[in-house]
């Protein structure tokens, strides 16, 4: 599968070495670069197509909502909220998916080994 990169994971170019991610399909909050490349490559596996809908940056926080399709064919909707320290790095990545279970269930199963 081609990289989408729509959901948070475009900003891992950006992200500040002790960036953090909270996502509500996580357990707990990823704490690194490298561990949050990690957990978005394994993440995006559970996608078939995702579509950006909105795109916006406030300050020094950058907003994205996309369509996306799950692996058994569910939609679900996408919220990113990237928030930049001083110097524009992102400094912290919360994502919310809706609706919830189906992409929790996905990915718990492709995160259980991490």
């Amino acid at each position: 599968m081609r990289r989408l990169e729509t959901d948070g994971a475009v900003f891992l170019s950006e992200l500040a070495d002790d960036a953090e991610l909270r996502a509500d399909i996580l357990e707990e909050p990823v704490r690194g670069r490298d561990a949050i490349t990690r957990v978005f490559a394994r993440l995006e596996t559970i996608f078939t197509s995702q579509t950006v809908t909105y795109e916006q940056r406030d300050n020094q926080r950058d907003y994205r909502v996309c369509r996306a399709v799950l692996t058994d064919g569910s939609p679900v909707e996408i919220t990113t909220v990237a928030i930049r320290d001083s110097s524009g790095w992102v400094s912290s990545i919360a994502v919310a998916y809706y609706p919830l279970p189906r992409a929790r269930a996905l990915a718990a199963r492709v995160l259980s080994d991490t």
